[in-house]
């Protein structure tokens, strides 16, 4: 209320969002996981808030819709390429990494897939509110592993908060995604079926 109340625009708040979780994907980038923590906290609160921006102000529309998930999908890239630009000495850190970014991407295209093939999109697991919480919760904790956690003990160990988050978004982001995508190709054979047994 106090953003519509002085002429805040729910577009306006999904581009502070964009730049908080840019700005989040550099400070990973450079190792400063409790800047990152800050910002992609921000990024989160502006891509929940601009909804509720756009019903109080009566400005809802498509437009915008495809916007916001436009601009997410930024964010979380920026997050993903800052953390493999950080780790890029470990060439498996790396792959995991990867594997993670394309778990969390795919999860989000069948979902859009299901949409515009005009069918419900399956409910699982990883959606980007929870990818969001794991990587802002990894990073805000990996300051303190590296506090408490000898530097003379693996990286892995280190900085294992991350290391925990981006290894579940791989695992079950993937997971998630096959098992979309057989639910999916389920309902779109039914309603192939529904649509022939009609003629």
């Amino acid at each position: 209320r106090f953003i519509v109340r002085n002429g805040g625009t729910p577009d306006g708040v999904t581009w502070v969002s964009l730049m908080s979780g840019v700005g989040g994907g550099i400070a990973v980038a450079f190792g400063r996981f409790g800047l990152a923590t800050l910002l992609g906290t921000i990024a989160c609160f502006c891509d929940s808030l601009d909804g509720m921006v756009a019903r109080l102000s009566g400005l809802s529309s498509e437009a915008g819709e495809t916007l916001d998930a436009i601009v997410d999908r930024y964010s979380e890239s920026a997050f993903f390429l800052g953390l493999l630009l950080h780790y890029r000495d470990s060439f498996a850190i790396m792959v995991v990494i990867s594997l993670a970014m394309l778990g969390a991407f795919m999860v989000s295209y069948t979902s859009a897939k299901a949409e515009a093939q005009g069918v419900e999109p399956p409910r699982g697991l990883m959606r980007r509110s929870e990818r969001a919480v794991y990587l802002v919760g990894g990073a805000g904790l990996t300051p303190f592993s590296n506090a408490l956690v000898p530097e003379t003990a693996p990286l892995i160990l280190r900085d294992a908060p991350i290391m925990l988050a981006v290894v579940l978004i791989a695992l079950v982001a993937n997971f998630s995604t096959f098992r979309r995508v057989s639910l999916i190709r389920q309902a779109l054979r039914n309603k192939e079926s529904q649509i022939r047994g009609a003629r």
